[in-house]
């Protein structure tokens, strides 16, 4: 254990010993378990401000932050361990930390680090670890009153990402998920450790369990995935169970919402529950659904009648007794909020801590400030008049009630010929001549006027956004509307040569190409195509073109069963112009995420165009990938897909194909997770494949470790690499990605390990405008004209 050594120490061991034992934000869900705090006096006040208080590095990890009057627990990892600390709610100063174990690798996408929160009651806190190191600390020091092995000494086993659903301290008892067949839920004494009870049956599952008082009995509340049930903390009686219908699971939160009922999520949407007393117990009910809550980890908060929440990112009110919408909001964005009085505390987009009016008449924005460089998973907390935020990389402290200098975002003018129509729009009489007038003068979009790209949308909708490579981050950036008028308008920094792609969309839900922009190309992600532009200098690719001449390669498709992974695969093998009539053995190219390389990449043109005319013709095999596809795209599953590669698809290929023998004839190509896992195959497999190419790669998927030490390992292998990222490729602090870095970090890798490559970073879109433009480049460099 690691204990600070400064008078800031000191100072807060007098406070504890002299201040009551009730935390001010116990447990991750406040002191009610519904997301509410005691709100400070100054936010009766007219104009509530917000101060950035105190900001500290902390690192990886999704606990939440626990708090007294005096100081904050989280836990993090840093180095190769995993830690719970304390800080100085003053000033943010380090007063203890304990080592939890080994630092826990995230997996399959999601970040290293601890994912339970800290809970506190009396002079403890409790802490347990991603491992199922479950530690007694003392809240003053830090120093181990008693621990747990959740896997030792109670059975459990580790789920897949570790253990992570925060315990729950009612009464004299800790309640913890266990997850073992007769003990699927354990009650601990606080004080000593020892197993008071244990109850139930279940693996473990990852709801996060509340505590409520109905019928003047506690009720500790959690579910198994299939049903949802009541247990009393004292000795785990159950004192009710609601089974959910066939097919339906719980999802991740519950929330207390008044005494007697709770909000859960179910198949993605919000499911209010009621629990009341019968004559023989209690019994649990389901009020109704909304599908205006939920699609995310934060859980509303209730207040005067109303819940407010998010269903994804979108801030939205519902009337809690009929989960009616009352309005939705685009600002501010996040992914978590509490309650301060009546007033939302919201960690919104980039970081910014927003306070925001708790009235179902519409989002009315308050205060806001700065307090992270980017937002988080890890919801808000408060105590002693300051909200707590944090997320991958650091934690911070806002004060509240006080002005913020900064608490204004600046808005940067349009210019040009779009902020001359704003100037003219401001005092006409006739706003829609003008802006007729105006679209008349330019029907394409964007408006490019130097290093600005100038969007514009006529049209009816409550809410327009707009996503793209040119956006910040992956979220959606409002669009600006003009007072009186159905003109919204955005604009962004663009540089000379550079290419982009973006989407509408209308009302937070619908998608929209640009109207006023003819070029469009797929998307990553759904049936709407992006809308596309470019400046002078980028070179439009017409290698994605059919030929005209009708010649052209021929398309089989036949499925094989993959004993390694358990499941049949299909396969889409190109044979090239020629290949039935020639008696010649081809080199063979094998594409990870086939489909989408056929149907947005047209990559099967680009091979007609190139075949003979500037790369060989060349046998591909587009292999299609499954519904679990982040496993094998660099996640867990990606060693097994590597050995299904090589010992099962490669000895099929060449029984049913002529050709050419060797390493030097076969590459592997893939984009995002699938980059990772085609190096990783050619790395651990230089015998069966000499050449790969990659795009935009996502090393965030868990298998970057292994990947890594591929590349530092002598001797270094021989093989031929094609490795290409864009400037724009999508950030995002959430899940914790930025994929520009990561692209840059295994360049660095690579040329340290004495590797090189061909491609780089370019001014390109990052999507299937930009990757498809560049596959030209890719069998020219692999496969080139001999």
């Amino acid at each position: 254990m690691l204990r600070s050594s400064s008078a800031a120490f000191l100072v807060v061991l007098s406070v504890l010993a002299a201040e009551s034992r009730a935390a001010e934000w116990p447990h991750l869900r406040g002191p009610g378990f519904d997301g509410r705090g005691q709100a400070p006096a100054s936010l009766g006040a007219d104009s509530p401000g917000l101060e950035l208080a105190w900001r500290v590095p902390i690192g990886s990890g999704y606990s939440g932050i626990a708090a007294t009057s005096s100081l904050a627990v989280t836990m993090f990892s840093q180095g190769d361990s995993d830690w719970v600390a304390a800080f100085a709610l003053a000033d943010g100063s380090e007063l203890w930390r304990q080592r939890l174990g080994m630092i826990h690798e995230g997996r399959d996408g999601s970040a290293d680090g601890p994912l339970s929160s800290p809970v506190i009651s009396g002079d403890l806190v409790f802490a347990l670890g991603p491992k199922g190191q479950l530690l007694a600390l003392e809240l003053a020091s830090g120093e181990i009153r008693w621990s747990r092995d959740l896997e030792k000494d109670l059975g459990s086993e580790q789920p897949t990402y570790g253990f992570g659903v925060t315990p729950v301290a009612v009464g004299g008892t800790l309640v913890i998920l266990t997850g073992v067949d007769g003990s699927a839920v354990t009650g601990l004494d606080q004080r000593s450790g020892e197993v008071v009870w244990t109850t139930g049956d279940g693996s473990y599952s990852y709801q996060v369990p509340i505590a409520l008082t109905v019928g003047g009995r506690s009720h500790f509340v959690t579910g198994s995935g299939r049903d949802l049930f009541g247990l009393d903390p004292e000795d785990g009686a159950v004192l009710w169970r609601h089974e959910l219908a066939e097919g339906e699971r719980l999802g991740n939160g519950l929330t207390a919402v008044g005494d007697d009922r709770l909000l859960g999520v179910v198949g993605g949407d919000g499911a209010m529950f009621e629990i009341r007393p019968t004559e023989s117990g209690f019994e649990a009910r389901e009020l109704y659904r909304t599908q205006s809550l939920g699609q995310t980890y934060a859980l509303p908060v209730l207040h005067q009648g109303h819940l407010y929440g998010f269903r994804g990112e979108i801030l939205t009110c519902v009337d809690a007794a009929t989960g009616e919408r009352r309005w939705r909001s685009r600002p501010p964005g996040g992914s978590g909020l509490i309650l301060l009085g009546d007033y939302l505390a919201v960690l919104g987009a980039d970081g910014q801590v927003v306070l925001a009016d708790a009235s179902p008449d519409g989002y009315v924005e308050r205060a806001r400030v700065r307090a992270l460089d980017d937002t988080g998973y890890t919801w808000p907390s408060y105590a002693a008049g300051r909200i707590l935020v944090r997320n991958l990389e650091e934690m911070a402290a806002v004060s509240v009630g006080r002005s913020s200098a900064d608490g204004e975002t600046a808005r940067a003018s349009a210019g040009g010929a779009l902020g001359a129509l704003l100037e003219r729009l401001e005092g006409a009489e006739d706003k829609s001549a003008l802006i007729d007038e105006f679209l008349s003068a330019h029907e394409t979009m964007p408006i490019i006027e130097g290093d600005r790209a100038h969007f514009v949308y006529v049209g009816e909708a409550e809410d327009l956004a707009i996503t793209g490579s040119m956006t910040p981050t992956r979220h959606p950036v409002e669009m600006r509307r003009v007072v009186g008028t159905n003109l919204y308008y955005q604009s962004f920094d663009v540089v000379p040569g550079g290419h982009w792609e973006y989407q509408f969309i209308r009302d937070y839900e619908e998608r929209l190409v640009d109207p006023l922009n003819s070029r469009t190309a797929p998307s990553r992600h759904g049936e709407t195509p992006m809308s596309e532009f470019s400046l002078p200098g980028y070179a439009a690719p017409s290698h994605i073109e059919a030929r005209t001449d009708g010649v052209h390669g021929d398309l089989e498709r036949w499925s094989f069963a993959s004993e390694i992974l358990g499941h049949e695969r299909e396969v889409t093998v190109y044979l090239p112009p020629g290949y039935r009539e020639s008696e010649n053995d081809y080199s063979l190219l094998v594409v990870f995420d086939g489909p989408e390389w056929l149907e947005k990449g047209l990559l099967h043109h680009t091979l007609d165009n190139l075949a003979g005319n500037g790369a060989q013709p060349i046998v591909t095999a587009f292999l299609s990938p499954p519904n679990r596809w982040w496993l094998e795209a660099g996640g867990t599953g990606t060693g097994d897909y590597t050995r299904s590669l090589v010992e099962e698809l490669v000895p099929l290929l060449e029984e049913r194909y002529r050709l050419k023998r060797g390493p030097s004839a076969r590459g592997l190509m893939g984009h995002t997770g699938y980059a990772l896992a085609a190096l990783y195959a050619t790395l651990s497999h230089p015998d069966v494949f000499g050449k790969v190419a990659l795009q935009s790669v996502h090393l965030s998927h868990g298998y970057e470790g292994p990947l890594m030490k591929l590349i530092a390992r002598e001797p270094k292998a021989e093989v031929e690499i094609y490795f290409d990222w864009s400037r724009y490729e999508l950030r995002d602090q959430d899940p914790g990605y930025e994929l520009g870095e990561e692209n840059r970090r295994l360049a660095a890798a690579l040329r340290a390990a004495g590797y090189e490559y061909t491609g780089g970073e370019v001014l390109d879109s990052a999507g299937w405008a930009g990757w498809r433009s560049r596959s030209d480049r890719i069998l020219k460099t692999l496969f080139p004209l001999r």
